[in-house]
This record gives structure tokens, C-alpha cells and sequence, in this order.
């Protein structure tokens, strides 16, 4: 029918002006003119497959790109030729729908027509949303760009489950969705369990897209992810619209701060107030009386009784409360790891009234999420960096500062040039310590190599590994153990038949850190009731604000001394920075000399180690099932 041509041609001339006045090429791309610049690794014949209209973006050659307007549409003169073919296809489709294939390329997951342009072009202007088609695959050559090992993961994921439609940009995010689905992408999939996440991702994406999601850089499939780690029981393809639409109506925040790429706003010092301190700034900012203090509850994953990490935040809660006379009232709850437990706690809490939750632990996050968004009345936070909600905010300590003055201080007695180094988890925040450490030594020793130890790798004897290389400077522990008492902690020399030599230790003055966090949750912007928003907060605070620090030896040479002063001077008036000059990972150099100091995103976002790091990130098989867990949690992926 000629008028339905004129009525598309005049679709495709608008989409020509506003791709032209927004700056965009208004046609078709050719697959050949993007080709002229990438190298292939070969072909492979897919198959006969379904294909979204969506996804198939232009064309093989360039032969016809000019002929449509960049969504398919025509755009040649009525009375051509090629409108007169347009217009006999749109009445076959009309009478009796195409019966062939078309033929396209796929390369980079988006199709371009070799054989069936006006096919296309006519089942678009129908609103046709699929389309059969012969695909051929192009295969980019191997490289490091990110685009490219995406791409190869979504292959990885299509070997399993064939499923064209599921876009995820996230690394892993493929494995990820399989997890959620209890499987993994090692073998093909059962038909079934096929059919159950395609439908599970049409409906939730066409509610996602309805929802907005179309104006957002977050792929459905990255969505996705995001409402199945808040809400990881719910049978998606068995909900009704409107339930689906309140669930990401609830998670809406979350899915902005995916769409973000600053994800994480860091807070690097805490509000100042003059003339108020602690006690008479909560007498200012709100109503406190003895009858109604302020509630926080503070959630443990183990006990401080077992463990450093929650002695140290025993600690500093009881500081906490002791400083803030009767204003405010703490109480703890231990041995709540994650999954049902935590969340029995919290609800728990909540039922008594608290006013702010505090989850000491990465690996308490998740929970600690979906319970905020079933309690935006009560304040969240978890001790942790660089794991982004709105829901929840964020602390962590700088304490890549403390381990940079350490190991300036360890390069000092490396006498062989050698130190060993203790680590936990690898996580994010985490290897900036390890980093600063790291440059530290090489500040004092550039021929000194410093040698990780992963305590959490399954039957790990790390010191025993480390004397064996002839290793006596040692950066062990940062607190001792409740249970274990020991003087191998902090910075140590441990030679055969000698006492251990304490050198230094790194402080993590949590009470300062609880007090200086509670001043700027009751900030006129930061009440514990003010509406969530699409940034995620960190409170970032380190050396300047008195949360960390390290204490030295009595025993320790007064030049020494004298040179971690000096060290720490630099760092409180910004002349001294671990990651400002020139930097060089294990494999390449990350900043030249001359740059800028690595933002505070890129310290806290780190994956790489320092040149003169003797080690390796642990594959998570390797690891301890508790150490899982928290790499899983918070885990920094590995280059």
C-alpha cells in the first residue's frame, strides 16, 4: 500500500532530523564500514533463530544503508522502485506473513541484514517484535578491551543458554544470573529451565522498560540482577504487573545508583561544627531526652569475644555510648552472619524500637538491603567500601594511609630486602592497603619485595611460608585476638631463637570513628529519616580525622621515629600521597609521573598489585568457605 509507505517514509524523515539535530549519523550503519577497523578471528553459521527486531541495528553492506532512516524506516521517493517492492512486501505480510528468512550477520550481539532490509523495515513499521532469520556470527579477535571480554562472557553464557535478548554489561554478571537460577554456564541448560528465565527476563524487562527503564544505561539484565539480589525468592513469571511494577517501583533508588557511573559519593572527613561537640550537637539537632534516646544497634557477624574485628567495633561502641551520656542508648547482637539470622536480628531491632542499624561486615550487606527497603523509616549502614545502595550507607576507614607509614617503616629493618605480608580477604578496600604498603617499603628500600601471604587460603600456614623465604620483617595481624592473645601483630620482627620485636601497629579507633559518624548522620541533610536518593554515601574517613593511625614502639631509633612523623605530617597537609607520582602494577603502568593522584573512586575501586609484590590474588576455590562467602560479598575480581 503506497499510503502506509508515505505514512513510514515520513517516520523514517523524523527520526533523519532528530538523529541530525542531536549530532547522530540518521542511517543505517553498515557492519562493513565498522569492520574496517576491528580485526575478526573468524566465523561460525548459527542457525535458524527467532530474532528481536530490537536487536537487529543495520545493515551488512553499504549498498542500502541510505535507503533507510536509522530505525528501519524508508526514506527513498514514493514513486521509486524501491518503494513500489516496499509496498508489495507490506501486502504479503498483510495476507499471509513471510514465509523465508532473512539473513543477517551478528556481530558484538546486534544484527545487520545481509538479505531482507524491507522485510525488516516493513515488520518495523507493523510494530512486528520478532522476526525469523539465518545467523551467521562474526568473532572479534581476542584483546583486553572490556567491550570484547564482555562480549566473549555473553558467548560463554549463549553456549548454555541459548537467549540472544539477555543484555548484561557488569563483568560476571552472566554467571551471576545463572547463579541466581541455581545453575552455572559449564554445560547446556535443560529446554525448560531455558524457557523459565526467558520468560522470567521478557516480563520483568518489559516492566523495567515500562518503569523508565529505557532512559537509563542500565541493561535489563543488569536490573535484573539487582531485584534478584534484594529479592532472591521471589518467582518472577508468577507475579502480576502491578506486584512486579511496586517491587521496582521499591528498588527504584538502587537501579539509579546502577546507572551511575559515580556510583559512591566518599565523604573523606566529617561535617565541622564549631563549638559543639558530640553531646551538644545532638541536644541541637533533635529532640533527645533520657526517656527517648537515640537507638542504634549494632549487629555483629561473630562474637568479640572470638573475634578482633568485632572487639574492636565492641569497642567503639561502648565509647560511643559512654560518650554520649543518657542522649543515646546502644545495644549489640552477636553471631549474626547473614541470610535468615541477620535478618531475624534486624526485624528483632526494629520491633524495639531502634532509630539506626549498623552491620559491622561486608558480608552482612545484602541482608542488611533488603531489610532497609521493608524499613525506610529506620536509618541503615554497613561497615564497607565501594559496595553502592541508597538504601544503605557506607563506612570504611582510609586505613591505606596507616599501612603506607608502616611500611615506609618496614623497608627501614628489611635487612635482606625482603618483608612478608599477611592478608585476609581481597576486597575491595583492602588492596589500597596492600598497595600502600607496598610503596611504602620501596620508598625506604627500593630493592626490598614484599611478599603476600593469604591467611584465608584453605589449610594456609602463612608465616611458616614466609620464614621459609628467609622473611623476618613481618606485617601480621592488625589486632590481637581476644582469645589468642599474642605479640604477633602489627608490624613484628620474628627471628629463630630470638623474642618477637614489636616495630609498630596500625590503630582503627572505632569509638572516634562512631562518634564523628553519629555528628554527621544528625546533619540537617543527613537526618536518620531523610528520603534515600540515586547517590549512594561513604563515609571515607582516615588519618585526618583521627579514625586511624599507627602506634610506634617505644623502642624504635629516633630517626625512625622522626621519619614516620615526618611521613604523617605529609599525608595531613596533602604533600605526601602513596599513589601520587609515578605508579607500576605487576603487569603495567598505571600512572606516569606527572599525573594526577589516583582519585578516591580509583583507590577504593582497586584491582591490581604493586610491582614489587611478590603474589597473587587467590582464586575463590582456594579459599576458606567462610572467606568465600566474604569475596562473594565484596570480593575484588580478579584482572
Amino acid at each position: 500500500m503506497k499510503d502506509d509507505y508515505k505514512r513510514a517514509k515520513r517516520i523514517g524523515e523524523k527520526a533523519v532530523h532528530k538523529a541530525v539535530s542531536h549530532g547522530r549519523y540518521p542511517y543505517l550503519p553498515a557492519l562493513d564500514h565498522l569492520l574496517q577497523s576491528r580485526n575478526l578471528r573468524g566465523e561460525e553459521y548459527v542457525g535458524l533463530l527467532e530474532l528481536p527486531l530490537s536487536m537487529i541495528v543495520g545493515t551488512r553492506t553499504f549498498g542500502r544503508q541510505n535507503a533507510f532512516a536509522c530505525n528501519f524506516m524508508p526514506i527513498l521517493d514514493p514513486d521509486s522502485e524501491f518503494a513500489s517492492k516496499w509496498s508489495s512486501l507490506y501486502d504479503i505480510q498483510i495476507k499471509e506473513g513471510f514465509r523465508d528468512p532473512i539473513k543477517v550477520y551478528e556481530y558484538m550481539r546486534r544484527f545487520y541484514v545481509l538479505e531482507g532490509n524491507k522485510r525488516v523495515s516493513v515488520l518495523n513499521y507493523l510494530d512486528t517484535p520478532t522476526i525469523s532469520a539465518e545467523v551467521t556470527r562474526l568473532l572479534p579477535a581476542f584483546s583486553d578491551d572490556p567491550e570484547t571480554l564482555q562480549y566473549y562472557e555473553f558467548l560463554q553464557f549463549y553456549h548454555a543458554v541459548p537467549l540472544y535478548e539477555v543484555e548484561i554489561a557488569s563483568k560476571g554478571g552472566y554467571a551471576r544470573l545463572a547463579g541466581c537460577f541455581g545453575k552455572d554456564l559449564s554445560s547446556p541448560w535443560p529446554d525448560e529451565d531455558v524457557l523459565h528465565l526467558k520468560r522470567v527476563y521478557r516480563l520483568f524487562s518489559e516492566i523495567y522498560t515500562a518503569h523508565g527503564g529505557q532512559h537509563l544505561d542500565l541493561p535489563a539484565g543488569d536490573a535484573l540482577l539487582v531485584y534478584l539480589d534484594l529479592f532472591p525468592e521471589d518467582p518472577v513469571d508468577q507475579l502480576s504487573a502491578h506486584d512486579l511494577n511496586a517491587r521496582i517501583d521499591t528498588i527504584w533508588n538502587e537501579l539509579l545508583i546502577g546507572n551511575r557511573q559515580d556510583k559512591v559519593a566518599l565523604i573523606p572527613d566529617p561535617e565541622k561544627e564549631e563549638n559543639a561537640g558530640l553531646l551538644s550537637s545532638l541536644k541541637q539537632k533533635i529532640s533527645l531526652t533520657e526517656k527517648k534516646p537515640l537507638t542504634l544497634t549494632f549487629l555483629y557477624d561473630q562474637s568479640p569475644d572470638t573475634s578482633s574485628w568485632a572487639y574492636s567495633h565492641e569497642l567503639g561502641r561502648l565509647h560511643l555510648e559512654n560518650t554520649a551520656g543518657h542522649l543515646v542508648h546502644t545495644r549489640k547482637i552477636e553471631n549474626c552472619g547473614h541470610g535468615t539470622d541477620l535478618a531475624a536480628a534486624i526485624e528483632d531491632a526494629v520491633h524495639e524500637g531502634t532509630d539506626v542499624v549498623l552491620t559491622t561486615s561486608q558480608i552482612q550487606m545484602n541482608t542488611t538491603v533488603r531489610s532497609a527497603l521493608h524499613h525506610p523509616e529506620v536509618r541503615f549502614m554497613n561497615c564497607s567500601v565501594n559496595l553502592p545502595h541508597s538504601s544503605v550507607s557506607t563506612y570504611y576507614p582510609r586505613m591505606y594511609e596507616a599501612k603506607f607509614l608502616l611500611g615506609a617503616l618496614a623497608g627501614v629493618f628489611a635487612d635482606n630486602h625482603r618483608v612478608g605480608y599477611r592478608a585476609d580477604y581481597p576486597l575491595y578496600g583492602s588492596i589500597a592497603g596492600i598497595n600502600a604498603f607496598a610503596i611504602g617499603v620501596s620508598m625506604t628500600d627500593p630493592q626490598a619485595t614484599v611478599h603476600l601471604a593469604w591467611a584465608t587460603r584453605e589449610g594456609s600456614h602463612w608465616q611458616s611460608e614466609l620464614l621459609e623465604k628467609d622473611i623476618h620483617v613481618f606485617s601480621g595481624l592488625d589486632m590481637i585476638r581476644p582469645e589468642a592473645a599474642s605479640r604477633e601483630y602489627g608490624l613484628f620482627i620474628k627471628k629463630e631463637g630470638q623474642p618477637v620485636q614489636n616495630l609498630a601497629a596500625p590503630l582503627w579507633d572505632w569509638g572516634r570513628y562512631y562518634s564523628l559518624l553519629l555528628g554527621d548522620l544528625l546533619h540537617d541533610s543527613r537526618k536518620p529519616s531523610a528520603p534515600r536518593t540515586d547517590q549512594a554515601i561513604n563515609y571515607w574517613y582516615g588519618l585526618s580525622s583521627g579514625v586511624v593511625d599507627i602506634i610506634l614502639s617505644h623502642t624504635l631509633p629516633a630517626g625512625c621515629v622522626r621519619l614516620i612523623e615526618a611521613l604523617r605530617a605529609g599525608i595531613l597537609s596533602n604533600s605526601v600521597n602513596p599513589f601520587a607520582g609515578e605508579l607500576h602494577s605487576q603487569e603495567t603502568c598505571i600512572k606516569t609521573a606527572g599525573s594526577a593522584p589516583l582519585s578516591g573512586r580509583e583507590i577504593v575501586a582497586m584491582n591490581w598489585l604493586n610491582e614489587n609484590i611478590v603474589g597473587s590474588f587467590p582464586d575463590p576455590d582456594e579459599l576458606t568457605p567462610k572467606a568465600k562467602a566474604f569475596v562473594e560479598a565484596s570480593g575484588v575480581p580478579k584482572p
